[in-house]
């Protein structure tokens, strides 16, 4: 079955990659992994920044699967306490 709502947000979500990438004049894992290798401090804040930002992303897109009807913030509340950056008590979701 297919969804064309899923299909439009990967579609823009590869345009704003791509535009992303020409801003930047290059790719952000790129920068992250040869930068490494070279010990630049710049590219460790960025692969931890990549590495971080993937992680939060699948958990808040897991509550948003697992809770239908929940809405971005009260997942992003909930998925930041599950990474212990938040207090308990401000989770929105029940712990999945």
């Amino acid at each position: 079955m297919v969804c064309v709502g899923d299909f439009i947000k990967h579609v823009i979500g590869g345009i704003l990659m791509g535009f992303g990438g020409v801003l930047a004049l290059g790719c952000t894992i790129g920068q992250g992994v040869t930068g490494v290798s070279t010990l630049a401090l710049g590219s460790y804040l960025a692969l931890f920044s990549i590495v971080f930002g993937s992680a939060l992303t699948m958990k808040v897109q897991y509550y948003r699967m697992m809770y239908e009807d929940a809405g971005f913030f009260s997942a992003l509340s909930s998925s930041l306490v599950d990474m212990k950056l938040l207090p308990g008590m401000m989770r929105k979701l029940d712990k999945v």
